[in-house]
């Protein structure tokens, strides 16, 4: 039986536990505002230096760069990290480009390695190593033990062929894309990489080619691909004829850039008159 003294007590007791429970929340919340703060206030910049010169690499990629302007220009080189001599330290490898028909320096172009000294710099060994691929119009690179000989290997991507430096085991590498079968004559190949596709315990190869590409027909690739935009644009501006007139006229000053392209390349007539007839066709309306 409950009596009236019972029933003071139960509700002087609700209220206490009323009271504490808000005051644990209480607590709680100024502990996980304490450590929000903290955390903010705990915050580690991270701040990155060039340090490239005081390490010793002093290699620069060249664009290549002429007046004409040749798509292989617009395309840059690779680099890797390989501790080819397995001395526990990574070393870098970079690729350069190469001479082109309108590009011709006075001087070789060479890809470059650099020795990991240990001491927070590299030395140039590319010569002793034998790998400076001279006058390879380099690409990508891919760095693999295709032999299992526990020396890492190096496939070096490019323009008009391939190059597989076989790791000797001493320092030195030796070509062995021919022999191997790897060699890409006469495409271009942009990037590489190993895989052990079917699980035999050997290291495969997959190459990736780009386009069908020359300096002769340079002008005349970039006008099919001026066409393809203008056609494109031409199917979504029909659902907008504002859109459409302002796609138009932002193409016109393209398109007239490529027409100077065609007739510096001195390309056949029958290709002026076709591109002659696209501008025609996409050139803006009057108002």
């Amino acid at each position: 039986m409950i009596t009236r003294r019972t029933r003071r007590t139960m509700k002087f007791g609700g209220i206490w536990l009323v009271l504490l429970a808000a005051l644990c929340s209480l607590l709680a919340l100024k502990s996980l505002a304490a450590q929000s703060t903290k955390k903010q206030n705990d915050s580690i910049p991270v701040k990155f230096t060039d340090i490239r010169k005081q390490s010793g690499i002093t290699f620069l990629q060249d664009s290549t760069q002429t007046e004409e302007k040749l798509y292989l220009e617009t395309m840059g080189t690779g680099v890797a990290w390989l501790d080819y001599d397995q001395d526990g330290l990574m070393d870098l490898y970079f690729v350069q480009s190469g001479p082109t028909d309108l590009y011709k320096p006075d001087h070789p172009m060479r890809s470059a390695l650099y020795h990991n000294n240990g001491d927070g710099t590299f030395t140039d060994v590319t010569e002793k190593a034998g790998v400076a691929a001279e006058n390879h119009y380099g690409q990508g690179v891919a760095v693999g033990d295709y032999d299992n000989d526990s020396y890492p290997d190096i496939y070096v991507t490019g323009y008009g062929s391939a190059i597989l430096y076989h790791n000797n085991g001493d320092g030195t590498f030796t070509d062995v894309a021919k022999k191997a079968g790897v060699g890409d004559e006469g495409n271009w190949s942009t990037s590489a990489a190993w895989i052990d596709y079917d699980k035999d315990g050997y290291l495969d190869l997959v190459v990736t080619n780009y386009i069908e590409w020359s300096p002769k027909n340079n002008s005349r690739w970039y006008f099919q691909r001026c066409q393809r935009f203008l056609r494109r644009w031409q199917a979504r501006g029909k659902r907008n004829g504002r859109r459409r007139r302002g796609l138009q006229q932002r193409w016109l000053a393209g398109y007239r850039h490529r027409q100077r392209l065609l007739a510096k390349f001195s390309l056949h007539q029958q290709t002026r008159r076709h591109a002659s007839r696209c501008f025609l066709h996409f050139r803006p309306r009057r108002q």
